[in-house]
């Protein structure tokens, strides 16, 4: 056992030193940095409920909804044969024009525009990037990266749109001669009762813009990043140097959205989120010695990731990150 643990500690100390030796013979060095970073062109747009509404005005004496304003005109149980229905009714005597009945809905549709929540830069990042050299070659030094970062977003949105109002009136026919029951009438679904016929003929459509609707909504998220690659130093006298580098980028999303769409179907909520998102990175560094260790270290980094787009109860938010650019600062230090 004693034997053992004495090879042990000589094939360990003859390693360490072996390590040693290589590294001053070929003066591969190790680096961290810690950097802090201010992103741009991080956007985020939000478009609320694009889709058409129709209101429920009431029900029929069997549970059904209305499917006009004013009446309704449904399918009984005999499927509308003969193109005619007694599963009908109307809640006005001026509704009965001539031979017909005639019934109005209205239906809202949002504008589908997409509202920019503006850009995430107010929140500064952080990034951690440790460096290996594996070569020099003709004065420059190649190896590789692999960092870690932080990056808060912050996105708020605030305003307005107005919605289109589309009123349709559709008359239905009825027997000449007959008289229909007095409004206001409501026919069951069962029967039997006055039948009308059971197919619109539309005699006016009218679009008018509706009443201002307003909206609101907030992005919170946090982007963890994962990146590497390889890299080339090339100095320029004997304290600066350009650090170059570029590769893989990965980033895990945590996106906290929330919303507030009133109108006539109001949405209103609060979800989170959490996506896998992969890309790629280049970036450059003017690095100044300020002693035979430390550095300070100024760049830019422009980073490319896969756009992220969610449909949060109607309302699609969208966010570009596929042209994004870093300002970065920090220091490190070899060793």
């Amino acid at each position: 056992m004693k034997n053992t643990m004495n090879k042990t500690v000589v094939l360990a100390l003859l390693f360490t030193g072996a390590l040693h030796s290589v590294s001053a013979e070929g003066d591969f060095t190790d680096r961290i940095k810690v950097h802090t970073r201010i992103g741009y062109f991080i956007e985020a747009d939000v478009e609320y409920g694009a889709d058409t509404i129709s209101p429920s005005y009431g029900t029929t004496p069997d549970g059904d909804a209305y499917n006009y304003e004013d009446g309704y005109v449904l399918t009984g149980p005999n499927g509308n044969s003969g193109g005619v229905t007694w599963y009908w009714g109307y809640d006005d005597a001026s509704q009965v024009v001539g031979d017909t009945i005639q019934m109005t809905r209205s239906t809202y549709a949002a504008s589908g525009d997409a509202y920019d929540m503006g850009a995430s830069h107010e929140f500064p990042g952080i990034e951690l990037v440790y460096s290996h050299e594996v070569q020099e070659k003709e004065g420059r030094f190649f190896g590789f990266d692999i960092g870690g970062s932080y990056q808060p977003l912050r996105f708020n949105q605030r305003g307005s749109y107005v919605p289109t109002v589309t009123t349709v009136t559709d008359e239905f026919a009825f027997t000449s001669g007959t008289t229909p029951p007095d409004a206001p009438y409501q026919g069951s679904y069962d029967g039997p009762g006055f039948v009308i016929s059971s197919t619109p003929n539309t005699i006016s459509s009218v679009t008018t813009p509706g009443a201002p609707v307003s909206v609101s909504s907030e992005l919170h998220g946090s982007l963890w990043g994962l990146h590497i690659g390889p890299y080339m130093d090339a100095p320029i006298n004997d304290r600066f140097f350009i650090h170059a580098s570029g590769g893989l980028s990965l980033a895990l999303l945590d996106a906290t959205f929330k919303w507030n769409n009133g109108g006539t179907a109001p949405s209103s909520g609060r979800d989170q989120d959490y996506e896998f998102l992969g890309g790629a990175y280049m970036a450059g560094n003017l690095n100044w010695y300020a002693n035979e260790t430390w550095i300070l270290s100024a760049g830019v980094r422009f980073e490319y990731l896969k756009s992220y787009e969610k449909n949060f109860d109607g309302n699609r938010l969208e966010l570009d990150l596929d042209h994004m650019l870093y300002w970065t600062f920090g220091v490190g230090r070899d060793f």
